[in-house]
């Protein structure tokens, strides 16, 4: 059978990261990554189905490694940390920023096409998503520390969701502008010390 033929998968793969990075989802085309492969169309249909089945195939595993991040970040801060201070807050998600840059950048090609080629796939609402969890564990922290930023009406679920919505797009801008990993680390220090002015305002004011 022709999926058993070593190494077309891996082809196929690597062909159509290209032509997915190039073009975009919506104008890619599977003759163009069969023939880069060296082998034919019906190869793509056999392994993968169909073209968004071939880009779930890279992309989906890109998703868990960083959601797994994320949440065990969260899990440890929430473990020790869940009434920690602002300051000490802050520390600690910086220390995660650094390590997030590296787990995208070892995860490069996948990253950048989830955040700039999938349009008209599953994973167009990709960083939405991680605006919800941004958003829900916010609220879990600001529960914790007893501020009365909600209460109080400083801060809505329409601005938390707008802000947590523009840290992530903050930080997956490196990717759209191709910059390097060591110029990222402190690009997304600069994001994270912009947002921690803000976040100090809303979650401290009297």
């Amino acid at each position: 059978m022709a999926n058993q033929i070593p190494g077309v998968r891996e082809k196929l793969i690597e062909a159509a990261i290209e032509e997915f990075l190039q073009k975009g989802f919506a104008n890619a085309s599977l003759r163009e990554i069969a023939k880069a492969a060296g082998t034919s169309t019906n190869s793509i249909y056999v392994r993968f189905k169909d073209k968004s089945g071939l880009f779930a195939e890279i992309v989906t595993p890109v998703i868990k490694k960083v959601e797994q991040f994320y949440k065990k970040s969260v899990c440890t801060f929430e473990a020790e940390y869940r009434t920690a201070s602002f300051d000490e807050m802050d520390q600690y998600t910086s220390s995660c920023l650094d390590k997030l840059v590296d787990v995208l950048y070892d995860n490069y090609a996948g990253c950048k096409l989830l955040v700039c080629c999938s349009d008209g796939t599953l994973f167009s609402d990709w960083l939405d998503m991680l605006a919800e969890l941004e958003s829900e564990y916010t609220v879990r922290y600001i529960d914790a520390i007893g501020s009365d930023a909600i209460s109080a009406g400083r801060l809505t679920p329409e601005l938390l969701h707008m802000l947590c919505s523009a840290y992530w797009a903050g930080i997956f801008e490196a990717l759209r502008h191709d910059m390097k990993r060591e110029d990222v680390k402190d690009y997304v220090s600069k994001v994270q010390r912009f947002f921690t002015c803000g976040w100090r305002d809303i979650l401290t004011s009297q």
